[in-house]
């Protein structure tokens, strides 16, 4: 990665130091951009050769020791350059630059190369982001030390000659740390290295679609690009308040733009190379460019168009270049690359044309060239998806599953990533297929209910992912026709996908798995990858009077865990599959930990996110919505602290149900504290046993509820009714605006509890003590949230739903189901 920032950045360095400085400073106006644009390109009229021969070089010596020899051969030119720029010799200095853009061509194809080899699979896009970052970063500094050495006033040729060196310098000998690859083509004849091979290679490109396409594909990326460098140096040219600090501004934008991009694209693919992320970046830029076009005198929106152009080009440019890597075999990985290189920057070639017609007949017009460029895009990207409608599809699917659902993948490394393979998973949502393909890498085949192919919308979608129709309901010839469909793919080497229970659970657990999969199985020799969906029920479907309803879902994104277990035999039976995909469940809820958050923070969370919906209401009457029902929380939280010990661990409540004790129990909780309900049934020894087992000191309770029942002995009351009334107007005011001005972000950091465990002790639950001493229950943030989720999947409440808390929180399940499960 710090070799090319070092490429990159002395790429900059060079053209700015041979090309526009010199021009600056003797006085030529920059804006009559045709000679610098043409002169800043020319040197790249070399790269298509340089890069097929580097291909083939590549494949041949090893790809380390050309980038090796690569930055050896660029250190001599920089030595060059700075001898040149000291003499005043500027035709030399450009020679120099000439024989860089070569160079850069070269290491361009070797570092593509490369990777694949250096990286995991499953963070290759990953690895092409942070090369794509530190390429345009490098941009980016190169502009900022440029301007800073011109701001200085200092000695700038000696300056940027000492530059040169080093930067080419320290290349040089991060290029020796990469480690050597095995060079896969050594046994390749010399007369290899030839023309005639390189169009029969350039032939097996083109029969492969996803190969072909992401050349053409890059090749037209890269005009664009230089059609925004050469737009922007035209706004100096026509002297529409276009300064040079801010054409280089606008470059050092569109520059960090495209870095930022690529590391995001990166990122959001996660494990896989995410080809939808493409018609979004494809669309992006070419609505960049028309709205370029309409704001073109209005500077400080043109740059944050710029940073847009340049982030959607990002999106665009990694996936395919993740895709193409992905899709070359190993041995002929250095000439594919090394062609698509060439025919990359055979674009080049055009946009010097363009150049020189522009010039002539619109050097003028800046607007119309980005308009039409825009309007080319944006058709391009609508033809290229009319012949690839795969990619629409997993751009909406990635859409769907990053911005609908959140999904994450545990034990995908069990997934083979080539060669037959039937996966079979269990069904809660007919939303299951979108998640499983956005999972893997690889394409999956589904068995999809025969009646959804008859849908309007569904329909072509399902035949586009070449879905394989099957009903419980087929005559028995027909059934078997979608078995053995599905039995021919597995043996051609595709990822089919079975959903055994044949139709999405109707209360969240599995049912009776199908035997159909052992007639798909039976007699191949391909493994079983069992797979188990979690956390999906229940968020976009209900299951209502016999019908599946969709429903709003609780939180957007919803959380959803994909687990993948280790492959099976072929000839597992039904019973061993589904007890496997059973245990994976049980894996999978342990899963869920990582989502859960302490029973305060949750109840904060959904607060904040849902504040005027009705949180509690008890039989006086008295009714608090979500926020109300924070605030109080908060308010009396601060005022606990003014009256709690503080050698405190563990403080009672002996209230009944009611909404002051469930604010107690959240009030305790945000002070760091472990609220206790009493027994208020139980006899004096029993209360006297529980307070000294959990060394309780102080107690919440009312005079009001007192005066009907007798209080615990030997214990300090705090008396919440006299506590309320006490609270002033301005701390409620306070707590009121800390809590809407504060994100829940913070309010996580500020009231988390001291140990960021979810073991941490939340309540301790006490026996009646009717059969002897009182026995206390430890229960932990985990426990309490576990049994919340059980107890919501199995009654799946909803919205209108009304929970009546007649059991009292002293009680294990009037704690969890009365006070926390709403």
């Amino acid at each position: 990665m710090f070799a090319t920032f070092a490429g990159a950045f002395l790429d900059l360095v060079l053209k700015t130091g041979i090309l526009f400085l010199p021009a600056a400073f003797s006085g030529v106006p920059i804006g009559q951009v045709s000679l610098f644009v043409l002169l800043a390109l020319f040197p790249s009229v070399p790269a298509p050769f340089v890069a097929a021969w580097a291909g083939l070089a590549c494949d041949r010596f090893g790809k380390s020791k050309i980038i090796i020899l690569v930055k050896f051969l660029e250190v001599l030119l920089a030595i060059g350059a700075a001898l040149s720029l000291l003499s005043d010799n500027f035709l030399a200095a450009y020679i120099m630059l000439f024989l860089f853009g070569s160079t850069d061509a070269a290491f361009t194809t070797a570092k593509f190369a490369i990777l694949p080899a250096m990286i995991p699979q499953p963070i290759l896009s990953w690895g092409n982001g942070l090369i794509m970052l530190a390429k345009y970063s490098a941009f980016v500094l190169g502009i900022v030390v440029t301007g800073a050495l011109i701001f200085l006033k200092v000695d700038l040729m000696v300056y940027l000659s000492g530059i040169y060196v080093a930067v080419a310098c320290t290349g040089l000998l991060v290029s020796l740390l990469i480690h050597e690859d095995p060079a896969l083509s050594a046994k390749r004849r010399e007369s290899d290295i030839s023309f005639d091979r390189l169009y029969e290679y350039f032939q097996e490109i083109r029969t492969s679609k996803h190969l072909f396409l992401s050349m053409l594909s890059f090749a037209y990326f890269l005009i664009v690009g230089a059609v925004f460098q050469f737009n922007t140096s035209i706004f100096l040219a026509q002297g529409t308040g276009f300064t040079e600090n801010r054409m280089s501004l606008l470059f050092a934008i569109l520059a960090l733009g495209i870095g930022l991009g690529g590391l995001g694209a990166g990122i959001v693919s996660r494990s896989k190379v995410e080809i939808g992320l493409v018609p979004i970046g494809a669309f992006g830029v070419g609505l960049s460019l028309c709205l370029s076009a309409l704001l073109i005198d209005h500077f400080y929106l043109l740059a944050v168009v710029y940073l847009i152009a340049g982030m959607c080009g990002g999106f665009c440019v990694v996936p395919l270049y993740s895709l193409f890597q992905q899709n070359t075999p190993a041995e002929k990985r250095g000439i594919y690359m090394g062609i698509s290189q060439a025919v990359s920057n055979s674009g080049l070639f055009i946009v010097l044309l363009i150049v020189l017609v522009l010039q002539v007949f619109a050097a003028s017009y800046p607007a119309i060239i980005f308009m039409v460029m825009g309007i080319i895009t944006i058709g391009i990207s609508a033809f290229a998806l009319s012949h690839t409608p795969i990619a629409l599809i997993r751009c909406l699917n990635w859409i769907f599953t990053n911005f609908v659902y959140r999904i994450r993948a545990f034990g995908i490394e069990n997934v083979p990533e080539n060669g037959g393979a039937l996966l079979v998973c269990n069904h809660i949502s007919y939303f299951d297929p979108l998640l499983v393909s956005a999972s893997v890498q690889r394409t999956v085949r589904f068995l999809i209910l025969r009646s959804l192919f008859h849908h309007k919308l569904l329909g072509p979608i399902l035949r586009t992912m070449k879905a394989i129709p099957i009903s419980s309901k087929d005559a028995p010839k027909m059934m078997l026709a979608s078995l053995h469909d599905a039995r021919e793919a597995i043996k051609r080497g595709e990822l089919v996908c079975v959903f055994a229970e044949g139709e999405p659970a109707r209360v969240g657990h599995m049912i009776r798995f199908s035997r159909g999969l052992e007639i798909i199985m039976k007699g191949l020799d391909a493994p079983i990858i069992p797979a188990y969906l979690d956390q999906t029920w229940g968020s976009l479907f209900d299951y209502v009077d016999g019908k599946y309803k969709l429903r709003v879902p609780q939180e957007i994104p919803y959380p959803a865990t994909l687990t993948y277990g280790k492959a099976l035999k072929p000839d597992a039976n039904t019973f061993e599959i589904r007890q496997t995909i059973s245990e994976l469940g049980s894996e999978a809820f342990k899963n869920r930990r990582k989502e859960q958050q302490f029973l305060h923070l949750g109840f904060m969370k959904e607060a904040k996110r849902k504040p005027f919906r009705t949180c509690m209401v008890e039989s006086t009457g008295k009714r608090l919505t979500n926020f109300r029902a924070l605030v109080g929380a908060v308010v009396l939280s601060r005022e606990l602290k003014k009256r709690l010990l503080p050698d405190n661990k563990n403080v009672g409540i002996f209230l009944p149900p009611s909404i002051g004790s469930a604010l107690s129990n959240i009030a305790l909780l945000l002070c760091n504290l472990v609220p206790v309900n009493l027994n208020y049934t139980a006899s004096k020894e029993a209360s006297r046993s529980s307070i000294e087992q959990a060394e309780i000191k102080q107690v919440l309770t009312s005079r009001l509820f007192l005066s009907k029942i007798e209080g615990p002995e030997g214990v300090e009351f705090i008396y919440l009714d006299e506590l309320i009334n006490q609270i002033k107007k301005k701390d409620k005011l306070l707590s009121l605006v800390f809590i809407i001005l504060t994100p829940f972000f913070l309010l996580k950091i500020l009231y988390k509890t001291g140990t960021s465990s979810y073991d941490s002790l939340a309540t301790i639950i006490f026996s009646s003590g009717s059969t002897g001493i009182p026995k206390g229950v430890m229960l932990s943030h985990a426990n309490i949230s576990s049994n919340v989720e059980s107890m919501f999947n199995a009654v799946h409440m909803k919205r209108s739903d009304v929970l009546v808390s007649v059991l009292p929180f002293f009680h294990a399940f009037g704690y969890t189901t009365g006070l926390w499960l709403p």
